[in-house]
């Protein structure tokens, strides 16, 4: 089962499965990753996350079904149910009272959740303009140390040491920002079984500096779970400086 990580741009949560993760606060500009991705991705661009997205609406006001007309009785039938000397049936004439008041009630509650609904999509166009005009205002050196994990890449080769307990990886990050430097970059490495299920995952603090443009190498000894035979590792978070 696919799980996410979401990001608020100065700590990570999850991992969510997709149905966690529709109880979450999130919007399409909010920063998703999950194995596979290289880097992180906006919410609105993940295709499975689209329905998150989607706002339904009640159907259509003022329609109304057709119905036949009615049935014309003949002047024969009328007479023999209705003779001229007899006694006309007394009538409810509070039905179409009750009918009018049903109506009435009907409208206004419609009526009320078109406000209601107006005034949530406004809302909610009011903060993506605020996050637009917020993002148009941060200068490239604040979007990237906001995000770091989106500009880092960690790559490498790992083995199994002599005795076979312990994984050794031999790694790189990469700091493919502009302007911005990092250090201590938290690598999270994922422990997968030989038919690749996921064992366990651990964090590790490299701590060096990583200045833009840069690659920067880095080791760790890992004592790994019995039948781990792969690895994998992202570079999640790192502090700006």
């Amino acid at each position: 089962m696919q799980k996410y990580y979401t990001h608020n741009g100065t700590a990570q949560s999850g991992p969510f499965s997709l149905e966690e993760l529709k109880s979450k606060i999130i919007t399409k500009e909010t920063p998703i990753w999950y194995e596979g991705l290289s880097e992180w991705k906006k919410a609105g661009e993940i295709e499975e996350l689209n329905d998150l997205f989607k706002i339904s609406g009640p159907p259509p006001f003022g329609e109304t079904k057709s119905m036949p007309p009615p049935i014309q009785k003949t002047n024969e039938q009328t007479q023999q149910k209705n003779p001229i000397n007899a006694t006309p049936p007394k009538g409810n004439n509070s039905l179409p009272i009750i009918l009018i008041g049903v109506v009435v009630v009907v409208i206004i509650i419609v009526a009320m959740v078109m406000a209601n609904l107006k005034k949530s999509g406004a809302a909610g166009n009011e903060a993506i303009n605020n996050q637009t005009y917020q993002e148009k205002v941060m200068t490239v050196e604040e979007i990237e140390q906001a995000d770091p994990a989106r500009f880092l890449d960690a790559s490498g080769t790992y083995r199994e040491n002599l005795w076979g307990d312990a994984m050794k990886v031999e790694g790189t990050i990469t700091n493919k920002a502009t302007v911005a430097n990092y250090k201590d970059v938290v690598v999270e490495v994922i422990f997968y079984s030989e038919t690749d299920t996921e064992l366990d995952r651990k964090q590790y603090t490299i701590f060096e500096y990583f200045p833009a443009h840069s690659t920067t190498a880095f080791k760790l000894k890992l004592n790994r779970p019995q039948a781990c035979k792969k690895l994998g590792w992202n570079a999640i978070i790192a502090t700006p400086y």
